[in-house]
């Protein structure tokens, strides 16, 4: 059994009473005393009382408990030193979850939400400016029990060259990772003075023969974001700078194409990326 008047007496202030002699109290503040120590017994009658009720409740179901509502995000996050914004963030309120037996992804325009939130909640990590800065979903598909999407940056509504995010949903609706890159603060003009269609004649000028007339540099920007047409105008990163480029495609070879970065204001030739992409139209 706890003792309570053991505790009670313990305090600092019983103490100071109990070592008082008798003889030395007054007798108002000795009425007081008892007065307080009689409503300190009520209160632990009271409280006594109630454990005796709560002892009677029946239990709940086994694996039942107190809700106590949805478990907030916890992000752990890796920050690029370059960048300073994210390169992976991993929810770790949701390290343990794990699939049950034919449980189904979740529905991909919820998934599409649920990460789009994340973005947008979480401004001292992703400083995005209203129709400036945005991530626009471009690869959507499931493994199993999860939701895998590509998000690429978009700068003015053009795609950043191989910057976003891949995100994996958990069925729940929630997002379990994040992984990539963003760039920050860009400050581009997007008008181009080399046109689409003298960027392809200078492409494929290059490319005569199937060789190319002058060394490119290779580039390699991972799953070269939405890119689906033969020419798309998009934001370069050249070291720490941004570049408004056309992007061609253009033949190398019988079976492999390319595409040639061409600088929509100078048409000077920036790079080439390799790509499985064969509609040259």
């Amino acid at each position: 059994m706890i003792d309570f008047r053991g505790r009670f007496l313990n305090s600092p202030t019983s103490q100071v009473h109990e070592n008082m002699p008798h003889s030395s109290m007054p007798p108002v503040q000795f009425l007081r005393s008892g007065a307080t120590t009689f409503r300190v017994a009520i209160w632990l009658s009271g409280l006594f009382a109630l454990a005796v009720v709560q002892s009677c409740m029946p239990l709940p179901p086994e694996g039942g408990g107190i809700d106590v509502g949805t478990t907030s995000d916890q992000w752990t996050v890796r920050f690029d030193p370059a960048l300073g914004t994210p390169a992976s963030m991993v929810n770790r309120a949701l390290r343990n979850e794990t699939g049950s037996t034919g449980a189904k992804p979740v529905d991909s325009a919820v998934a599409e939400a649920a990460v789009q939130q994340v973005f947008h909640s979480r401004t001292q990590w992703f400083r995005l400016r209203s129709g400036v800065d945005a991530f626009r979903l471009v690869r959507d598909e499931t493994r199993g029990w999860l939701r895998y999407q590509r998000f690429e940056q978009t700068y003015r509504g053009l795609s950043v060259a191989g910057a976003g995010y891949e995100a994996h949903v958990l069925p729940n609706g929630r997002v379990g990772s994040l992984e990539g890159s963003y760039f920050p603060d860009l400050n581009v003009d997007i008008r181009p003075t080399f046109g689409e269609s003298q960027a392809r004649d200078r492409a494929r000028n290059l490319f005569q023969l199937g060789a190319p007339s002058e060394p490119l540099p290779q580039l390699q920007y991972e799953i070269e974001n939405g890119f689906r047409e033969a020419s798309v105008l998009t934001i370069v990163p050249q070291g720490g700078n941004f570049l408004l480029a056309w992007g061609i495609v253009v033949a190398v070879g019988s079976r492999d194409h390319a595409r040639v970065y061409i600088d929509a204001r100078t048409g000077s030739a920036l790079g080439r990326q390799m790509i499985g992409w064969s509609d040259t139209r």
